[in-house]
Parts: C-alpha cells; structure tokens; sequence
C-alpha cells in the first residue's frame, strides 16, 4: 500500500490534526481499518472450511458451554468485533476484538 496523505503541519492541533497523521490507502480508508478488513479476511479463509469439523468447532466454545448437537453457524460483526454466530445454542464467538 502507498501513503497517500501526510498534511499536518508541525503547529497544527486539535482533532483533525489527529486524524489527518494517520495514513491513507489509496480508497480513503485508515491503515487501521484496511489491515483489520486483511486480518479478518485471512481469518475467514482459514476458518471457513473448518466449520463443517464439529469437533474443532466445539474446540472454540468458552470452558461450560456445550455446542447444540446440530448448530447453525454464520459468520457476522457485534460492533467491529468478528465473529461466528451459532443460532441454535445461541452463542456469538468472538474471533477477532475490533478495536472499539
């Protein structure tokens, strides 16, 4: 990826000056966010075709929780954090924290 902007100046301050160093992708969007969509793609590929592997699924359940004998998963977001829905049980596991 190219830096696109870096346009503060030394004596500027406040809030968009904040904003204005963090760098830019070529689309406008925050390195922060361009690398958190790549890390939650990349997760997404490698967990994708493990969802159908039950027992590596029951594997990802917090110590006490029990999977249903015949879960539901999809993938989807609670604020910016990634994670697999499990609607038969219902219990959301969380992959990825966002950074919010």
């Amino acid at each position: 990826m190219r830096l696109v902007r870096q346009d503060v100046r030394p004596h500027q301050s406040g809030p968009k000056a904040a904003l204005s160093r963090i760098g830019r992708a070529n689309s406008g969007h925050t390195f922060t966010v361009v690398r958190y969509a790549q890390d939650c793609a990349k997760i997404i590929r490698d967990l994708g075709p493990k969802l159908d592997d039950l027992a590596y699924m029951a594997s990802l359940y917090p110590h006490g929780k029990q999977m249903s004998p015949k879960p539901k998963f999809a993938w989807g977001f609670h604020h910016l954090d990634l994670l697999i829905h499990e609607a038969v049980a219902p219990v959301n596991l969380i992959l990825k924290d966002g950074w919010n």
